[in-house]
């Protein structure tokens, strides 16, 4: 018997000599609904597939989504209600010609008062940089102090991702770096952020991502990080759902593989015919 399918996911049968097997298009993933379920539901991924769907770690009825795409390794947040709840780039589809300028696109927990970095966006080119967004409803935000008169006619194209200011990069000596934001973070323990701009003797983590642990609303530390005690300003930070594959917490990224697998470029995913469901019997 052969399956072909772009993601592909299996499980075992309780009780029964079987396993179920559920598969998607393209760019979905399958998870089984629950044991001994028939049916699964598809989360919506990158390019490639998820390879694996986290039921259980988080706890609280949303899962983590494991997804290999064709340039990426990623683990997302989904609720039940497969609504992604950690969005580090989202596309945006229409961006006006007025004062401020507004953007449509999914909003996806964005605040009035958070910081966005649009680029790509073609045509309406203003619209591009670091803004402060005023949210309107679930599908638009206006960038304050905008001015999209006279810019070109939006022509498609563009995406943002949240990107807050650092207040200050802290810690006593020996303990975890601690960021101080100056507007509430809404980062869990076990989130992933992105630090860029850090400077001092900081500036050694920028470009890398760390899980963080929660302190409170406006701070949180580094987890595998040390600090020298000093304090530097500066930075800003994103949400990320880069899956690390470190050897152990600080050490860096990919350190989890061998010399030779870290040289190694994104394995291409080639999409699959569509396969809805079956259930496989081992004879």
């Amino acid at each position: 018997m052969q399956l072909s399918a772009a993601s592909c996911s299996a499980a075992p049968m309780a009780g029964r000599r079987s396993v179920y097997f559920a598969g998607t298009q393209d760019n979905g993933s399958p998870h089984q609904n629950s044991t001994n379920s028939l049916s699964a539901t598809d989360l919506t991924g990158d390019g490639g597939s998820f390879q694996a769907v986290d039921t259980i770690s988080l706890g609280n009825g949303n899962v983590l989504g494991y997804s290999e795409g064709n340039s990426s390794f990623v683990r997302n947040q989904f609720n039940n209600a497969n609504v992604l709840l950690n969005p580090t780039q989202v596309a945006i589809t229409g961006a006006t010609n007025e004062a401020p300028i507004k953007i449509t696109s999914p909003t996806n927990g964005l605040q009035t008062g958070d910081v966005v970095f649009i680029s790509s966006v073609q045509g309406n080119s203003a619209a591009n940089g670091f803004w402060t967004i005023t949210v309107k409803d679930g599908s638009t935000f206006t960038l304050n102090n905008s001015n999209g008169v006279g810019s070109g006619v939006y022509l498609g194209g563009g995406r943002w991702v949240r990107s807050n200011p650092i207040q200050s990069a802290s810690g006593m000596a020996g303990q975890p770096v601690i960021i101080t934001t100056s507007t509430p973070h809404r980062f869990n323990t076990g989130d992933q952020v992105l630090i860029q701009g850090l400077t001092g003797t900081y500036a050694t983590l920028n470009g890398s991502n760390y899980y963080v642990t929660g302190i409170d609303d406006t701070h949180f530390s580094l987890n595998g990080t040390v600090s020298d005690g000093s304090t530097a300003a500066g930075g800003g930070f994103q949400p990320s759902n880069k899956v690390l594959l470190k050897s152990s917490i600080g050490a860096p990224n990919l350190s989890g593989l061998n010399a030779a697998d870290r040289k190694l470029p994104a394995r291409a995913v080639s999409p699959g015919s569509h396969l809805s469901s079956t259930t496989w019997t081992r004879g």
